[in-house]
């Protein structure tokens, strides 16, 4: 799981098992973790008790960068996965 890029404290990166799903982005702080989709900007807490507010600033760099995190996923699913 490769690290896409890191700011504000978050490390976002994919796991290349999730290529079959729509795009999104996982990010990671001290607290936890969460999924963004890339669509919706909905985000679901996946592991850890991440606070509501780091949630809201991990989709905000996630909303800002998502031309970059959408091209960085075109490219993971070309290759098929991550290598």
């Amino acid at each position: 799981m490769p690290t896409v890029f890191s700011e504000g404290g978050f490390r976002f990166f994919f796991y290349s098992k999730d290529i079959g799903e729509r795009p999104h982005v996982h990010a990671r702080n001290g607290d936890g973790e969460v999924k963004i989709w890339l669509d919706s900007f909905e985000a679901k807490r996946i592991r850890g008790a991440m606070k509501g507010e780091d949630v809201a600033g991990a989709v905000t760099i996630a909303r800002r960068r998502r031309d970059e995190i959408v091209g960085k996923w075109e490219e993971m699913v070309r290759r098929g996965g991550l290598t």
